[in-house]
């Protein structure tokens, strides 16, 4: 079994002798690695929560109601829950890298989309392609850490990933109100784009 260093605990999975196998990397660039993974997440929990402040504007300004707002949105947290599951697959057989880039230009796009909304349907359907686009932050993030890290070492370097959705999450809030008070709530969106 491999352990180590000269400590008793059993390194799982069993690193491989391939310099490309992220297990035997460098400290720091797990580090630098995980960063990345962490402002990911914080990006895209950002672009999540940014126009909550204004939703009462936006809904006089596009003629959408606030309940028809509201069904916008829960296709948006609808699609991030499910399509997360395609996306986990998808890493698995083209790589991690492609799906981040990827999901990152569905998300510019639908942010773009977003700050130009008039209507229903261009809600429903900009809301849905947010949706797709944000539900891999919620998985593939943690296939990469699983990757990079032993299973000792995960609990730890998941709650990285899960401080920095958190504090995306909190700017949000907080920067889509300024933001929205002093530009107006279309540069709200296209913000984390």
């Amino acid at each position: 079994a491999a352990h180590q260093g000269n400590s008793d605990i059993v390194l799982i999975p069993r690193p491989t002798e391939c310099g490309s196998d992220p297990l035997t990397w460098s400290r720091w660039k797990k580090w630098y690695q995980l960063f990345l993974l962490a402002l990911y997440a914080c990006a895209f929990s950002f672009g999540e929560n940014t126009l909550g402040a204004a939703w009462t504007t936006v809904s006089k300004d596009t003629g959408v109601s606030l309940v028809n707002m509201n069904g916008g949105s829960a296709l948006n947290y609808l699609l991030l829950g499910l399509c997360n599951i395609w996306w986990i697959s998808t890493a698995n057989k083209v790589g991690r890298r492609p799906v981040f880039l990827f999901t990152t230009l569905i998300c510019c796009m639908a942010g773009v989309w977003q700050g130009r909304v008039h209507g229903t349907a261009q809600w429903f359907l900009s809301n849905s392609l947010n949706g797709v686009g944000t539900s891999a932050y919620q998985a593939v993030i943690q296939l990469s850490v699983f990757d990079m890290f032993f299973a000792h070492e995960r609990g730890m370097m998941l709650s990285f990933y899960l401080f920095g959705q958190q504090l995306g999450s909190i700017l949000g809030l907080i920067t889509g109100g300024i933001i929205s008070d002093h530009l107006g709530w279309r540069y709200v969106i296209p913000q984390y784009s």
